[in-house]
């Protein structure tokens, strides 16, 4: 009903806009009806004619007829072809069998659910994804490496892409391999300090910086140099174009030693059970976008005296300071320049316009944190910012608290407790919890709207105890 009323809508607004006036032509002798309906697109609109114009001018009539019908046909197959468009568009992307009952709801919210043990610990790693998306953009993944001398190493990456998915899934891909592959060579003369073992987050960072740099713009010159561009190279500069945040987990098992490393705007916390059975949130990272004054400042002090940060975004459009991608933010302006030549389907100017100077204005650097795991911390919570646009960093630990220590659960009417899986459980209170008119709405909204009302969300809860 809605996109009726919109199209009728705007299918009178150009009738009385277009410069030959409809209602003017029909006024003409076509017939000698007072009012003239006709249907366009499959909407009806009713072009009044007035009688007093009937039957003059009687030698134009011919012509007038033939205009009058060129413009009818002109006007029916443009909305035509634009009713087609958005019947097509919602039939892709509609959702088959939208969840109306509890049972069905439960279904869509645990579709997606993994739970898996670390290694031959007690721990155990639960995800779970919902897209709003589509494709998803958000990627999940997790590795365990055996060394020979029992120093095991576990990961687990989440990334969120943006403008796109070719970029998280890269990262997907190969991000934790290449990470491990330079921890690998330094882990043997690991030397701890107070802040932490250095070397192995100067290599977790030198990972990140050089991986981005190989997709953002080595890749990048490279398809722009090949004549003529193959597939691998549209591919390459999609990857480049899109953008990801990431953050990863990497815990020395054997140690218990555990880094964050984030570059972006997803976020981990760690669930801390003290003595008393208090629980506390420690935030293992920090948002990394325009709102964040201390990122604010840390493009200030990197390019002085330059307007980079508006509305809380680089240039006005990117919300994340730090990402994989977002290439635009990256190149220098000979390499914006040779790409707008190859490729003139994409050409642009660089965000900002005249006040791109001195780029790159986004990195993939992360901030690196190092705790020892101790016996009161009892889990993690990673998650993509779907979730944190919805939950607190202390409503996510309360909640996974809840579910593993039912003395701690609060009376909360809004909270509900019948997911067994941490990852689930977190999900379905982010969208409504025990509001399940909530939960279906925003389970039955399809994309490209869905986008509108919430983001891909992608949970990683490693329980240690």
């Amino acid at each position: 009903m809605l996109t009726r009323l919109v199209f009728k809508g705007a299918t009178e607004a150009i009738l009385k806009t277009m410069p030959l006036r409809v209602p003017q032509i029909i006024s003409r002798p076509i017939t000698t009806t007072p009012s003239l309906a006709f249907r366009v697109g499959g909407f009806g609109v009713r072009a009044k004619v007035s009688e007093k114009h009937v039957h003059a001018n009687p030698q134009n009539t011919t012509s007038a007829n033939k205009t009058a019908y060129i413009s009818y046909g002109i006007l029916t197959a443009t909305f035509a072809t634009i009713g087609w468009y958005v019947y097509w568009e919602r039939q892709r992307h509609k959702i088959e069998n939208p969840p109306e009952t509890s049972e069905e709801i439960t279904t869509v919210l645990r579709k997606n659910e993994t739970s898996q043990p670390i290694d031959n610990t007690k721990w155990r790693l639960e995800t779970n994804q919902i897209g709003f998306n589509n494709p998803c953009e958000d990627v999940c993944t997790a590795k365990i490496y055996h060394t020979n001398g029992g120093n095991n190493r576990f990961y687990v990456g989440l990334y969120d892409g943006h403008a796109g998915w070719q970029c998280s899934q890269r990262l997907g891909s190969d991000l934790i391999s290449l990470v491990d592959s330079g921890v690998d060579k330094i882990s043997k003369n690991i030397l701890p300090t107070p802040d932490g073992p250095q070397e192995v987050i100067g290599a977790i960072e030198r990972a990140f910086v050089t991986f981005d740099r190989e997709i953002s713009i080595e890749a990048v010159k490279r398809a722009v140099g090949k004549k003529p561009a193959d597939k691998q190279c549209f591919s390459d500069l999609l990857t480049a174009l899109s953008g990801s945040c990431a953050i990863l987990a990497y815990v020395d098992v054997d140690n218990k030693d555990l880094y964050i490393a984030c570059s972006g705007d997803s976020r981990a916390v760690l669930g801390r059970r003290q003595e008393g059975g208090k629980w506390t949130t420690l935030p293992l990272s920090f948002d990394m976008n325009g709102s964040e004054l201390r990122e604010v400042e840390r493009l200030q002090a990197e390019h002085p005296g330059e307007e980079i940060i508006f509305k809380g975004r680089v240039f006005g459009g990117l919300m994340p300071t730090r990402a994989f991608g977002d290439a635009r933010y990256k190149w220098d302006l000979d390499l914006q320049s040779k790409v707008n030549d190859a490729f003139p389907a994409i050409a642009r100017e660089p965000p900002g316009g005249p006040l791109y100077k001195t780029p790159p204005y986004v990195t993939a650097r992360p901030d690196v944190k190092y705790i020892k795991i101790t016996p009161d911390d009892k889990f993690l919570v990673i998650a993509t910012d779907g979730l944190w646009d919805r939950m607190s960093s202390e409503d996510a630990v309360a909640l996974v608290a809840g579910l593993i220590d039912e003395s701690s659960r609060k009376e909360d009417k809004q909270t509900v407790y019948v997911d067994q899986h941490t990852g689930t459980h977190l999900i379905r209170n982010a969208l409504g919890g025990s509001d399940e008119h909530s939960l279906k709405t925003l389970l039955t909204v399809p994309p490209p709207l869905s986008r509108r009302y919430r983001d891909d969300i992608t949970i990683a809860v490693v329980i240690f105890d």
